[in-house]
């Protein structure tokens, strides 16, 4: 299980930047849109998402071969990077959405 855990931040280290520019343009989505729609943000992450994998496999596809032969799928890689990811955009904005919410409150 260590051995995943290393081989899979060696797989999403360099999905990260691209990932955190999608979620910030995202939350500035969300945030324009006062938080009543959460649709467009999640498309765009999805966009992002697909647009990274296409980068990905077009820049450094040969860097697959190292994860294949230790045993690993890349596209089981890809999905729990990518799910991983989700639950954190989702976690932000909960957070957020919850602080917009009773800021308000605040104010009396």
């Amino acid at each position: 299980m260590k051995r995943f855990i290393n081989l899979f931040f060696l797989f999403a280290r360099p999905l990260q930047f691209f990932n955190a520019a999608f979620t910030i343009m995202a939350l500035l989505n969300i945030y324009s849109l006062r938080g009543r729609f959460f649709l467009p943000a999640i498309l765009l992450k999805l966009a992002g998402y697909v647009a990274v994998a296409a980068y990905q496999n077009f820049m450094d596809s040969r860097a697959f071969y190292f994860f294949q032969n230790s045993g690993h799928s890349v596209v089981r890689l890809y999905i729990i990077a990518f799910a991983l990811d989700l639950l954190c955009f989702g976690l932000i904005v909960i957070i957020l959405n919850h602080y917009h919410a009773f800021a308000h409150v605040k104010n009396r």
